[in-house]
């Protein structure tokens, strides 16, 4: 995840360290990249790892197009240990 330095030193979340993010449909364990290219008040997480976007965003359609409303979302964040974001990774790929 790409996140703004200055929120990140507010949160306190590490260069490459780990954040879980979470939303009103589900949560993921992220590492982070702390950059300049997003706003203060914005995380990105690029579409290719679609298995953690996927948990965070809407399952909303577009009306028109029928397009689901994958881009945005509010999610809260929190500083996680490597260690826990390790077990949590774990546990969520167990099928």
């Amino acid at each position: 995840m790409e996140m703004n330095p200055d929120a990140a030193d507010e949160l306190g979340v590490d260069q490459m360290g780990y954040a879980r993010l979470v939303s009103r449909r589900g949560d993921a364990v992220v590492m982070v990249q702390r950059t300049q290219r997003v706003p203060k008040n914005m995380v990105f997480i690029p579409f290719h790892f679609h298995e953690c976007v996927n948990r965070l965003t809407l399952g909303l359609l577009d009306p028109h197009s029928r397009q689901p409303a994958f881009k945005q979302c509010a999610v809260r964040i929190e500083s996680v240990d490597q260690a826990d974001a390790a077990e949590w990774n774990a546990s969520l790929r167990a099928f």
